[in-house]
């Protein structure tokens, strides 16, 4: 067991450390200087079921006058709180969500984000006053680089996360993509709000969950080779650019987004046309709606 010593308080404020209840709870009783610099709670992060130690840090806390951290930090221990970030382009969707999660014991929305490019932020923001989020609630049609490609930065970036998609569009082979991609699970925007949190319960408890309604989509695109979607031919990129151009993306702000350049989006572009049999956008946009791909909002 490695104890802090004085000269340790300084780096210990500064750095996010990782640590036993318990193994605290004897640094904070060894060393008597902790009693008159008594450390933020939130700086810790415990290992759940030490709810006995955090107990008596808790009272030792009260003494030294941080109580305010010391319940977070017992309340996050014993009810295990799920950390979830909510991403959706629309601020009404994001509400209604943050509401019906806020009566849910166990489960807090630490933050929201309009965009993918917000979400890869917010996850990749190791500052203390963020809450890295347990569970992503990520909506896969936005504006910018959307869910997809979103998902892929924060997988990347920070593995530990899980990332719950959801959409109100879930023909093959989106769902099939996202989940290769690496996200904890798909749920349609049809969804109940009791089987929208068993699914963040089950991701957060490292399971894998998908929604009866996408996986009939996904078991019935397998068999139903004569009505094959013809976007089942794109490359993850192409797909990506695709699902922009259908959402109103001028050419140059899709290469700034990507940070391409406007040449190589275009590349992609004739590219899917040609693997579609269509000649333009409003093409493509048509077909997107025949399959599924895209939502009139």
């Amino acid at each position: 067991m490695s104890f802090l010593r004085p000269g340790d308080i300084k780096r210990f404020k500064s750095q996010q450390v990782t640590k036993s209840a318990w193994m605290y709870l004897a640094d904070f009783l060894w060393c008597p200087v902790l009693w008159r610099h008594t450390m933020p709670f939130n700086a810790v992060q415990l290992e759940p079921h030490d709810d006995v130690a955090v107990a008596i840090c808790t009272v030792l806390s009260y003494a030294t006058g941080s109580l305010i951290h010391c319940v977070c930090t017992f309340l996050s221990v014993v009810l295990q709180l799920i950390n979830i970030l909510l991403v959706d382009d629309h601020e009404l969707v994001r509400t209604g969500i943050s509401r019906i999660l806020k009566d849910e014991r166990g489960l807090r929305v630490v933050a929201e984000a309009s965009s993918g490019e917000q979400a890869v932020q917010y996850c990749r923001n190791e500052t203390t006053e963020v809450i890295p989020p347990d569970v992503v609630l990520m909506d896969m049609n936005m504006p910018g680089i959307g869910g997809m490609a979103a998902t892929k930065r924060i997988l990347h970036y920070c593995p530990d996360i899980k990332v719950l998609a959801l959409s109100v569009s879930f023909e093959e082979p989106v769902p099939t993509k996202v989940m290769q991609m690496g996200a904890a699970g798909f749920i349609s925007k049809n969804a109940a709000p009791k089987e929208m949190i068993d699914a963040i319960r089950k991701v957060a408890a490292g399971q894998r969950y998908i929604s009866d309604e996408v996986a009939q989509k996904m078991a019935l695109s397998k068999i139903q080779s004569n009505s094959q979607n013809p976007f089942d031919e794109l490359s993850e990129r192409e797909l990506q650019i695709m699902l922009m151009i259908t959402k109103g993306g001028k050419v140059n702000d899709i290469a700034e987004q990507l940070s391409v350049s406007a040449k190589t989006v275009n590349s992609y572009r004739y590219r899917m046309f040609e693997k579609l049999g269509i000649s333009g956008d409003v093409e493509l946009t048509h077909l997107a709606l025949r399959h599924g791909m895209i939502d009139i909002v």
